[in-house]
């Protein structure tokens, strides 16, 4: 249900001067921890004949708890990607458009945080423990969600901008942008805020799921699997990336992940129609660039493989058969190392080879068939 107090106090969550003209209740977030709203304003320098702005705002306001309760996993797990988003907005995705704009090229398309419209030090949400963030409405140039990505021009809309996306932070580690551990592990700053992006971008890294791994391995389904658990767990998250005793495949090309590239989280400029339903790679004579692709939801945005993000998608999202997987892989590579000449990146990809990323790639299909053997099962693989 959403929060009682969530709805009056919109009004008082903008800034000052700021007139709420619609409000539309799109989502309550997932167990109840806000809302997401469309808000139609006019803003004080508006003049009155000029269109209403449209604007996203997510509403955090977490369950309470007793000072005596002890958070769990989920709940820590909940308020600390909320954060992690809140930061990502607010610092990382102004650096991506800059990275793009100072070589004449355009970056991948995320959302503007548009938090000046929101009264700073608000007393109600304070005391719920909550956030606000303001986001640029998508849907305005991105307006259509397929569901189920099974277009050629699509998927490859959604690859090229994970590649984009990836390559404008190639080679970021913790030293540029902060990584917060797992839950049980974070610790707030003196304002009880959460500095950074996760560690381990994406949430279904095995640090966080052992629980799904025990069910997994209570089952007596997976038995040629459990092998392989933790060594594709210490390829896609060493402890040091960088250190002498990984292997090099494991630090090469680490990147900031999205981190949750389901179908649900994308939009496009266009619909899918029946000239560009098939996905057959046979079509694929080269980039339907008519279509775009934008993500949002930024939750499990974080440090890590590029290949973890696209897995994902692929397994969740784009109906494809074994023999294309080599297709999908050739196309974001390309992309990713396309962008990396076009933004000029010291040293290029550094050692981020074809066949490097192909290893990375099979890690994280292991990793993904680890959670899904787990958690129930979900999508291709």
């Amino acid at each position: 249900p959403v929060h009682p107090a969530t709805m009056p106090l919109l009004p008082s969550i903008l800034a000052p001067g700021i007139a709420i003209l619609s409000q539309i209740h799109l989502t309550t977030l997932w167990a109840g921890y806000g809302s997401i709203h469309r808000l139609s304003l006019r803003l004080p320098s508006s003049p009155h004949s000029s269109p209403p702005s449209s604007i996203i705002l997510k509403v955090i306001t977490p369950p309470q708890h007793s000072s005596a309760d002890i958070p769990d996993e989920g709940h820590l797990r909940k308020l600390i990607s909320y954060a992690a988003e809140s930061w990502f907005y607010n610092n990382l995705s102004q650096r991506l458009n800059r990275v793009y704009a100072e070589v004449g090229g355009r970056g991948p398309k995320v959302a503007e945080a548009y938090q000046d419209l929101v009264r700073s030090g608000n007393p109600a949400m304070a005391a719920m423990g909550g956030m606000i963030l303001a986001l640029e409405d998508l849907k305005i140039k991105f307006p259509y969600n397929v569901g189920y990505v099974d277009s050629l021009s699509h998927a490859q809309a959604v690859i090229r901008w994970l590649a984009r996306f990836h390559a404008g932070f190639m080679h970021c580690g913790e030293d540029e942008v902060p990584g917060l551990p797992p839950p049980m592990l974070a610790k707030s700053d003196d304002s009880g805020a959460y500095t950074g992006v996760w560690r381990q971008g994406s949430y279904w890294y095995l640090a966080t799921r052992r629980s799904e791994y025990e069910d997994m391995v209570s089952s007596g389904e997976w038995g040629w699997l459990e092998p392989w658990v933790e060594y594709v767990d210490k390829k896609l998250w060493p402890e040091s990336p960088s250190g002498d005793d990984v292997e090099p495949a494991s630090h090469l090309g680490r990147t900031i992940l999205h981190g949750d590239t389901k179908a649900a989280n994308i939009l496009f400029t266009k619909p899918i129609t029946g000239n560009n339903h098939s996905y057959s790679v046979s079509r694929a004579g080269g980039s339907e660039s008519d279509v775009e692709a934008a993500l949002y939801d930024f939750q499990y945005v974080g440090h890590g493989l590029g290949a973890v993000d696209l897995v994902y998608f692929l397994a969740t999202s784009v109906g494809l058969y074994r023999t294309e997987m080599v297709y999908w892989q050739r196309y974001y590579y390309d992309e990713v190392v396309a962008a990396v000449e076009e933004l000029g990146l010291e040293g290029g990809v550094r050692g981020w080879t074809w066949d490097v990323f192909r290893r990375q790639f099979n890690w994280a299909v292991v990793d993904w068939c680890r959670f899904g053997a787990g958690w129930g099962g979900w999508g291709n693989w």
